[in-house]
């Protein structure tokens, strides 16, 4: 699947510039001049966002990309003046100096793409029908894994757990003996009963024997993109 961007922006020429940038680095930008339209985009994944910050909507637009389940991760480029790159924070991975000097932007987004391609790995999931082990309170309950990468796993289950809770989690690699224990905390769920952990912490070899699980089954197995996370 491609890299994928989104950009919002009211500045028709400043799209055609930033999506001619993209392409030169094998990136596929989406853009979008209405923020409502940009805001329901990001149910969707996007790899990174680019937000034209000339007004409140540029800086709304992503506190929404960093509250969305899709695309918390994702790099976010702020094309901005100095004024309005103040009120940014830590919100956005890039700052773009507006006035826009474009060899400086262009040197930007490669240096950027390296950072793009390393999460997107990192982000990759593996879909998968396997059983993992969940431990709270000392109590440990079955539940069903749907799919997994190297920032967490989704898995289906009847229970109920606050947001931002400790577990800790034991399953094996599907097709292997490969048994992995970590600690986790529940990122989100929703109502169809499905939940979303953020690995913590894992260890050195957790880390080299999923990593190598994972790359296996790019050829195998159908890897996804991560389409709902706020964590991986």
């Amino acid at each position: 699947m491609s890299v994928r961007s989104l950009m919002y922006s009211h500045d028709s020429e400043l799209i055609e510039k930033f999506t001619a940038a993209l392409r030169v680095l094998g990136i596929q930008n989406e853009p979008c001049i209405d923020l409502d339209r940009a805001g329901k985009r990001l149910y969707d994944r996007f790899d990174a966002v680019l937000v034209d910050c000339c007004d409140d909507s540029g800086l709304a637009l992503i506190k929404q990309v960093r509250e969305s389940h899709a695309n918390a991760r994702a790099i976010v480029f702020a094309i901005a003046d100095f004024q309005n790159s103040r009120n940014l924070g830590s919100l956005a991975n890039f700052t773009i100096p507006k006035p826009v000097n474009w060899d400086m932007a262009k040197r930007t987004l490669r240096a950027a793409r390296t950072l793009i391609h390393r999460e997107r790995r990192l982000s990759e999931r593996s879909q998968m029908r396997s059983t993992a082990l969940i431990s709270v309170d000392a109590k440990e309950v079955a539940v069903r894994m749907l799919d997994l990468s190297m920032r967490g796993m989704l898995v289906q289950w009847t229970g109920k757990l606050e947001l931002n809770r400790r577990v800790m989690i034991r399953f094996n690699l599907p097709d292997t003996k490969i048994g992995i224990n970590c600690k986790g905390r529940i990122a989100w769920t929703d109502e169809r009963g499905q939940t979303g952990i953020e690995f913590l912490n894992l260890s050195e070899d957790v880390t080299t024997q999923m990593q190598r699980w994972l790359d296996g089954t790019r050829n195998t197995r159908r890897s996804i993109p991560a389409v709902r996370s706020n964590v991986w």
